[in-house]
């Protein structure tokens, strides 16, 4: 006759996981990080319109929080299920373990390049001979109107002239009633904004 207690014992010997489970983890976990990589990226791309919280770009905010807070969540209940259910080396349960931090990794990073104003200081670098090619051409002909959607990174709608400046209104930088835009004024700073930010050469970062 059977011992019920050597049974119960038996029924929770762990065994190693089988290679279709291996690849379901190690897929799973590896669509969950790059689902995380392309929202920063998003995010990220939405980031360099303006430093200032405009509507649409904190919406892209809130989405990217969202998903890394849910990824972490989801990454630590299947890799807790596999090292509490599997017999594995030790070496590969830490390497399991260290999965849930891809997604933290990923969101710290974005974090410290949205604090320090990265995407939008990087894309402006980027974007400024065009953007002074187009004011010079705008000032020179006011008619002419917008030269075309967007003018290096910057997706502009509108371009007028206050006196000596010429402003470009960015697309997707309005908040619930301001709106950002770009100012070459390199003559005289403007004085008609509620905060500037200098980026050197004669341009502003205006909030309106």
């Amino acid at each position: 006759m059977s011992n019920p207690t050597l049974n119960f014992q038996a029924s929770k010997v762990k065994v190693p996981p089988s290679p279709n489970q291996l690849r379901f983890f190690r897929r799973s976990s590896a669509v969950i990080v790059v689902f995380v990589a392309l929202t920063a990226l998003a995010d990220l791309w939405m980031r360099r319109l303006t430093v200032y919280g405009s509507t649409e770009v904190l919406g892209y905010d809130l989405l990217f929080s969202m998903t890394a807070l849910g990824s972490v969540v989801a990454m630590i209940v299947i890799w807790t299920y596999r090292i509490y259910t599997f017999a594995e080396p030790s070496q590969r349960r830490l390497t399991s373990a260290l999965w849930p931090i891809a997604p933290l990794f990923i969101f710290a990073v974005v974090f410290l390049l949205n604090w320090n104003e990265v995407p939008f200081h990087v894309a402006f670098s980027l974007s400024r001979p065009a953007l002074e090619r187009a004011a010079m051409d705008f000032k020179s002909n006011p008619s002419k109107g917008v030269p075309q959607r967007y003018i290096g990174l910057f997706p502009v709608d509108t371009i007028r002239i206050e006196g000596d400046c010429v402003i470009f209104h960015v697309v997707g930088s309005d908040g619930f009633d301001t709106s950002a835009g770009l100012e070459w004024s390199p003559d005289l700073a403007p004085s008609n904004v509620y905060h500037t930010e200098s980026l050197g050469n004669g341009w502003y970062h205006q909030l309106y």
